[in-house]
């Protein structure tokens, strides 16, 4: 069954519905820094790049591989006189 009325704000003038029991919804960036202490973000933050680092260094050694055996299957192929 569809409500008559509107739980959300509205731009147009139609009625809102407010219940008391319901507190409104935080923002994503007070719950996410809530509680966390400074060290904490910085621990969760060099952890963050330290992954990022791993995840460059394995892509950079996979490129490295593939041209390095394209490298050497050329190198094969060539036929020697």
């Amino acid at each position: 069954m569809i409500p008559d009325t509107i739980t959300g704000p509205v731009s147009n003038g139609a009625p809102v519905v407010r219940d008391a029991d319901v507190a409104p919804a935080r923002s994503t960036a007070q719950t996410a820094t809530r509680g966390e202490t400074r060290g904490g973000r910085f621990r969760r933050n060099a952890h963050l790049t330290r992954l990022h680092g791993y995840a460059i260094a394995t892509v950079a050694l996979v490129a490295y591989l593939i041209a390095l055996a394209a490298s050497n299957t050329a190198h094969v192929k060539t036929p020697r006189t």
